[in-house]
Parts: structure tokens; sequence; C-alpha cells
């Protein structure tokens, strides 16, 4: 495929070769020359948009609609099991993680929107937990992802101390619920509930 460029200057060539003073001819010795052809894709990257919309949607309202027009095979299934009042406790957390890993791998750019990260990952979490104790969405909204946010109702609770591990920290969350967290380069970027 030719680029204009190289288009160009083939027609500047011929052209040259062909307007030759006083009708004389002449004989020209070209060398042959290489051009490099440069291509620029037109196909635009996948826009996720309505994906992570129709994810955010299902963690706020429980609303799966926009989000499964967006999924098919494997993950379609994953987001039935999820939703699915049957079945074991474990396949069900399996697929929600499955898909939750789905979602993310396109659309953390786009969670990840007017998020202030904190100095560090234990600040981080500690900043985020103690928030969602008090039910301060505004605060933990800073330092987490927004998909993480719209996990939680964000009233006041009932919660046991932060424990930080590393990129990890866990709290009692109500009188039945752990909440575990992860966060990497000083941002929530992932939250689970497990029954106590």
């Amino acid at each position: 495929m030719w680029s204009r460029r190289s288009v160009a200057g083939a027609i500047l060539l011929v052209v040259g070769a062909c307007s030759v003073p006083n009708g004389s001819v002449t004989s020209v010795a070209t060398t042959p020359t290489t051009t490099a052809v440069v291509t620029t894709s037109t196909t635009r990257p996948p826009d996720f948009a309505a994906l992570c919309n129709g994810y955010l949607v299902l963690l706020r309202s429980g609303d799966p609609g926009a989000l499964q027009q967006e999924l098919e095979g494997a993950q379609l299934t994953d987001l039935e099991t999820m939703l699915s009042s049957e079945g074991e406790f474990e396949a069900i957390a399996a697929a929600a993680v499955r898909l939750e890993e789905f979602v993310v791998a396109r659309c953390a750019e786009r969670f990840a929107v007017g998020v202030e990260p904190a100095p560090d990952n234990s600040t981080a979490l500690a900043t985020f937990l103690s928030a969602l104790a008090a039910g301060d969405q505004e605060r933990g909204a800073r330092v987490a992802w927004e998909n993480v946010v719209a996990q939680f109702t964000w009233s006041s609770v009932a919660a046991s101390e932060v424990v930080i591990e590393g990129d990890s920290a866990t709290m009692a969350y109500g009188p039945t619920a752990v909440v575990t967290c992860e966060a990497a380069d000083g941002v929530v970027v992932s939250c689970r509930f497990q029954e106590s």
C-alpha cells in the first residue's frame, strides 16, 4: 500500500521526466530508491463504556440488565451464576470474582478517574476502611476505584480495628461479615466480603 507521500514522490518523478526543455530527449539514469511505507490503523480501540457503566449499575443497584447486554459466553454464564439464589456459595463467589476480573481488565482506567493516591498502600487501606466504617463515601472515594466504592451502601456500621498486612487489609464489618481489601500504588483496587 502506498502512502500519500510516496505516491506524491512518484508523481513528481514522472512529471519531472516528462517535462524536458526544448523538446530534446535526455537520458536520465535512475537509481532505485526504497520508500518506507507508514501505515496507520483506522481501527479504534474498543470502547468499554457500556460494559463499565453496566457493571457499576449492577454493583450499586443489583440490576443486571445493562451489563447483560454487554456480555456473552463465559462471562454471561458467570453473571447468571453470580445472580443465582441456588447453588453452592463457592461457585457463586468464584463466578463473581471471574466477572470482576474480566470487567476490571477492561475498565481499570475508567474506574481510577478522580482518585487521589495515598502516599502508600497501608495509608490507602486505613483511610478507605475507616471511611467505610464511618459511612463517609466522599473520603473513601478519594483513595479507591469507583467499582470498589460502588459495592457498599455507605452507612455507618460497627466495625473492628483494621488489620493491615502488606497490600491487604481486613476489618469486621457489621455483626456477621468481614471485608478484605487490596491496594496497589496507593489506591484501593478491590474488596471482598466473607461471612464470619
